[in-house]
């Protein structure tokens, strides 16, 4: 019973901060749910529950996912030797937040996802983009720990004074773990959000 209460609660939470984001002047946010094949990507999507997912080809090779909900905007593809070489083609003017989802029972995909990370941490457009890992599929024997993924993947080297980063346990197919994770992305790109728009007004 208690930790059905503890879901909705974290649901209408999450509700919340969607409802105060969109209170801030009209701000376009982007995310990017990246990750190697089979992480659990796609089943993210579903359980966020941010919209219908549409699916469209935008390059050979490159099948990219997209979810909407108001002027929030996930795009997730699979992290593949096609997409590798024409990511960096991509507008990340928007990006807030970049979403990785790794299979953390898979040590040799971890150690993959952290090369990858460094790419995408290397465009110019995405230094200020926050970091959210899913180590996803906890329900799994022999996942690894939120905290050795980060490890793992030398997250405390990848922060700067504008970035920050978190890893959620979670498991994509029960849905555990996404709305704690979406929180403290939603919270921390308002918080940036609210403090820019504070600078930005006129002093009386």
């Amino acid at each position: 019973m208690g930790f059905a209460v503890n879901i909705i609660l974290i649901g209408v939470v999450v509700f919340m901060l969607i409802r105060w984001f969109f209170s801030l002047p009209r701000l376009r946010v982007d995310f990017l749910v990246v990750g190697l094949k089979g992480a659990g990507k796609s089943t993210f999507l579903v359980k966020s529950e941010m919209g219908k997912v549409t699916t469209s080809t935008i390059l050979p090779g490159f099948i990219l996912e997209r979810a909407n909900y108001k002027d929030l905007t996930f795009y997730s593809w699979d992290l593949t030797p096609e997409t590798i070489q024409v990511q960096h083609q991509i507008d990340y003017t928007h990006v807030h937040g970049i979403i990785f989802v790794i299979d953390s029972t898979d040590e040799k995909a971890i150690q993959e996802s952290s090369a990858h990370l460094n790419t995408l941490m290397s465009y110019p457009a995405l230094q200020k983009a926050h970091i959210l890992v899913f180590a996803n599929k906890q329900d799994l024997s022999g996942a690894q720990c939120p905290t050795i993924v980060a490890k793992a993947l030398k997250l405390k080297n990848k922060v700067n004074e504008r970035r920050y980063w978190y890893v959620q346990g979670s498991c994509s197919l029960s849905g555990d773990g996404i709305q704690d994770g979406l929180k403290w992305l939603f919270m921390t790109v308002m918080k940036e959000s609210q403090n820019e728009h504070r600078a930005t007004q006129p002093v009386c």
